[in-house]
């Protein structure tokens, strides 16, 4: 990942993917406001704190000279755009503080520069607070700051674009999870840059058992001579690491490649509550082919599995690039796998979805087409909180329970059915 500079006033040039990480981040704050702020149940304003980790200077241009928002910006005009969006149909207020942590005193003080310009001088102490520091090192304030003003709520985002890897520990994002569990965070991680430069030496240790990750190098570096995809079987290492260790609940993990380094890196969204994550998950459906998913279709494990290695097997793999083909092949793939998933004790569908969402790139509207297709070709029976059976048709609601067709056949003398 390049790091920018805004040295002497210069504004840097931005790079093609970091782009479509903006469009992402921008969207999503988009989505966020328009879904928690218009809640029926919510209150008629939205208390939330949004954080920029490595805020940089604020602006970049892109190659044609045009200037280009950075985070800080995109935080404030997207938040803001959508408060007024959703106040034009019910009353509305967005009580939203921002803050932006950037540890380089020129990139700090263009940004400054770049909030004055853009008309926000007058909110500075008040409700956007520029840090001077490294993001580790306030965290502390950080969090007592979002204590302090939200109360029980501590409805937060944090955008964690860090320069690679080292900037943002496992046991960080644990702390913030559990005591901000209404917490989002986006993070990126330099996972090629990690693994080109991975040896067993005294400070690589050092760094990983800082970063918080539990996997050891020799059995990392195992891999390259036992693999010939090992760069695949480290970054699945690597990511089941920060999954178990991040203390989060529900994730997503895109991969985005640099043109210009030609390297890629992670862009995770790590949240406590499957909507968060579902959200997420839709967006990437939407804005398509921006990045890549690690899964395949379906229902999926996290791990190196030999008999996907295209090295090995001989056979071409295929880029999960959210299509239209991959859709359908995803729709496919979940209607033999759903039955086989579904106890005959039977689960309620949001239930369904919070267990099993992490191990899919499907959406919740998604699993709820292909429920409802197992359910009109009697897959599955269906029956709502109640107890009661629903006919085929019939809208299947997040509260239903599904159960799969009970189904046994005779073969000499013995009932042969699937076990509970």
């Amino acid at each position: 990942m390049p790091k920018y500079h805004w040295e002497d006033g210069e504004i840097p040039i931005i790079e093609a993917h970091s782009i479509r990480k903006h469009d992402v981040l921008r969207e999503y704050l988009r989505q966020y406001i328009l879904i928690v702020g218009g809640h029926p149940i919510q209150r008629k304003y939205l208390s939330l704190t949004l954080i920029d980790g490595f805020a940089g200077g604020g602006l970049y241009k892109v190659p044609s000279g045009e200037l280009h928002h950075g985070s800080p910006l995109i935080f404030l005009k997207a938040t803001e755009e959508a408060a007024v969006e959703l106040g034009m149909s019910r009353e509305f207020r967005l009580d939203a503080h921002y803050i932006f942590v950037e540890k380089e005193r020129q990139s700090l003080e263009f940004l400054r520069r770049t909030l004055i310009k853009e008309g926000y001088e007058s909110r500075f102490g008040k409700t956007v607070f520029l840090i001077d520091g490294v993001f580790e090192a306030r965290i502390d304030s950080i969090i007592e700051h979002i204590m302090r003003r939200q109360g029980t709520a501590r409805r937060c985002i944090l955008l964690l674009d860090q320069y690679g890897y080292t900037d943002v520990a496992l046991p960080t994002l644990q702390r913030l999870f559990c005591e901000l569990p209404k917490a989002e965070v986006m993070l990126t991680f330099a996972v090629d840059h990690l693994i080109d430069y991975l040896t067993d030496s005294p400070e690589n240790r050092r760094t990983l058992r800082e970063l918080g990750v539990s996997s050891d190098i020799c059995e990392l570096l195992e891999g390259k001579s036992e693999t010939k995809n090992w760069r695949r079987f480290i970054q699945h290492r690597l990511y089941k690491d920060v999954v178990e260790n991040s203390g989060a609940k529900h994730f997503t993990n895109f991969f985005i490649k640099s043109s210009e380094s030609n390297r890629s890196y992670w862009l995770m969204h790590l949240s406590m509550h499957p909507k968060a994550r579902d959200v997420m998950q839709e967006l990437h459906w939407r804005l398509r082919n921006h990045f890549v998913h690690e899964g395949q279709t379906g229902f999926f494990m996290l791990g190196y599995d030999p008999k996907r290695d295209t090295d090995l097997t001989g056979q071409a793999g295929q880029m999960f690039t959210f299509s239209d083909l991959d859709k359908a092949r995803n729709h496919k793939t979940l209607l033999c796998q759903i039955p086989e998933m579904v106890p005959y004790t039977g689960v309620s569908l949001e239930n369904f979805f919070k267990e099993q969402c992490n191990g899919t790139t499907a959406t919740f509207k998604m699993i709820q087409k292909v429920v409802y297709a197992l359910h009109q070709c009697g897959e599955l029976e269906i029956f709502t909180r109640a107890g009661n059976k629903k006919r085929k048709g019939s809208k299947i609601d997040q509260q239903d329970v599904m159960t799969p067709r009970r189904q046994c056949r005779f073969d000499f003398g013995e009932v042969k059915g699937r076990k509970a």
